[in-house]
């Protein structure tokens, strides 16, 4: 597992607020092994394991079947916005999560951090129907 070293900060905010960004980014190493990406990609995935067909997906969202396709399609090819696999996901009935995972530790700062659903909010949305 990879993590960042913590060591005793200084009184300074700035190295405060640098080891507080490194706990963050440590964080993230759970996420190390996570299942891979799925051939299809998830929204796929997960909409074929709900039995759900990709009209149906497309009236929660209020798009076509054929904007669906175009959007999974796009995920495979990582081509989808995080906006868009937030709505996909929400219509689906999962939770939307996104990390950067660490490689290797790494003893400077670190600006490093996990997008949770709540920071997602702080994010501009875009129109992309």
């Amino acid at each position: 597992m990879v993590s960042f070293r913590i060591t005793k900060p200084k009184n300074t905010v700035r190295s405060m607020v640098r080891e507080q960004y490194k706990e963050i980014a440590n964080s993230a190493a759970s996420f190390k092994n996570a299942a891979a990406i799925p051939a299809e990609g998830w929204v796929r995935t997960i909409r074929k394991a709900l039995d759900m067909s990709g009209a149906q997906l497309a009236e929660r969202l209020n798009l076509s079947r054929n904007r669906i396709s175009i959007l999974e399609r796009r995920e495979v090819e990582g081509e989808i916005t995080i906006n868009q696999l937030k709505a996909l996901a929400d219509k689906l009935g999962c939770d939307f999560t996104y990390a950067l995972v660490p490689k290797k530790e790494a003893n400077l700062g670190c600006n490093l951090f996990r997008v949770r659903e709540k920071d997602l909010k702080r994010l501009p949305t875009c129109d992309w129907v």
